[in-house]
């Protein structure tokens, strides 16, 4: 399944609470050769099943969280548990794709080892 994570910079929305994030495509070139066109495809619904089971990982492992448009008025309002006040990731899911973004390096490397094959 075609995962891309990106490490982020001030451009990207979410940037000031993540370092990362990996992102959902139904297309993929792939750096490596191979024969043919070099590019991967897959169908709308398997990338919507693939996006749900990271989504579902990332909860089981990190814990609960919310969208990336919630985020800071979840946190400012301590809308988590008083152990959990700053999650380690969020997800946002537009028309143009779906993304789940990371806190660090460290929850980026765990997810990229899991998801990112």
């Amino acid at each position: 399944m075609p995962i891309r994570l990106v490490k982020m910079d001030g451009r990207h929305t979410g940037g000031n609470f993540f370092t990362h994030y990996a992102e959902f495509t139904m297309s993929l070139k792939r750096r490596a050769p191979m024969i043919g066109s070099g590019t991967l495809h897959v169908s709308r619904q398997d990338l919507t099943k693939e996006f749900v089971q990271c989504r579902n990982w990332c909860w089981e492992h990190f814990g609960p969280s919310c969208e990336v448009e919630l985020y800071d008025d979840a946190v400012h309002s301590f809308a988590f548990m008083p152990e959990q006040s700053d999650p380690d990731w969020a997800w946002m899911q537009k028309n143009y794709g779906l993304r789940i973004y990371l806190k660090n390096q460290d929850i980026a490397g765990m997810f990229s080892l899991m998801w990112c094959k």
